[in-house]
């Protein structure tokens, strides 16, 4: 496996996937994030710079992106960083980080999605189908990981929604899978096993695909 840069390790899949990496891994953190913490893996670098990000990535065979944003989340531009929207992290981010590792020389590029966003109306489902669409045409081996709702602690009630997909195990299995939630633990086997392998490149993977890659 060759080295692997992250971007979104500070998140909520992003802190489960840390224990699974090595200690070649690029921890890719903006510079307000990167201060807060003590880990030698760290690259603070604005992620929207490609021409630094080009420098952080140079040597790296594989990219994962874990970033993503929520309304709650946005904020304006402060303190010399980004404002926070989906046009800055959710398409900006990515398609930034598959444009510069292009050019360093990158091979592979792990994008962590949404399901059900192919033909969802509204903003964030847009954001998403963009970023994408940004890294598919980037000339980088891809994988796309759509995952439904991310479960774990903290956000036990989206398992609730669980029981409506129930009934349709009886008929489609695999259909019941993809909608139905998922640990961050297991995302974060699937999310570590998509970027060590190149046998998943070129595919979307959904709930089905993902429980059965972290099942090994």
């Amino acid at each position: 496996m060759g080295q692997i840069a992250i971007a979104g390790i500070s998140g909520y899949t992003g802190q489960r996937v840390l224990p699974h990496l090595g200690a070649d891994a690029r921890l890719l953190l903006r510079p307000s994030t990167a201060k807060k913490w003590q880990d030698p893996r760290v690259v603070s670098v604005d992620l929207l710079d490609e021409s630094a990000l080009e420098k952080a990535l140079a040597g790296c065979e594989t990219i994962v992106c874990l970033v993503g944003t929520t309304k709650a989340q946005f904020a304006p531009a402060r303190d010399g960083e980004h404002a926070v929207n989906y046009d800055t992290v959710d398409i900006g981010i990515p398609s930034a980080l598959a444009r510069a590792g292009k050019r360093a020389g990158c091979k592979r590029f792990v994008l962590l999605s949404s399901f059900g966003i192919e033909k969802s109306p509204g903003a964030y489902p847009a954001a998403k189908r963009k970023a994408e669409a940004a890294v598919r045409e980037s000339g980088l081996d891809w994988v796309i990981l759509r995952p439904s709702f991310i479960v774990g602690p903290g956000r036990a009630a989206a398992r609730a929604l669980d029981v409506l997909w129930a009934p349709v195990k009886l008929f489609a299995r695999g259909m019941a899978d993809d909608y139905r939630s998922i640990d961050v633990e297991t995302l974060a086997r699937a999310v570590v096993r998509a970027a060590q392998s190149p046998q998943w490149d070129g595919r979307v993977l959904e709930g089905r695909d993902l429980h059965a890659i972290a099942a090994g």
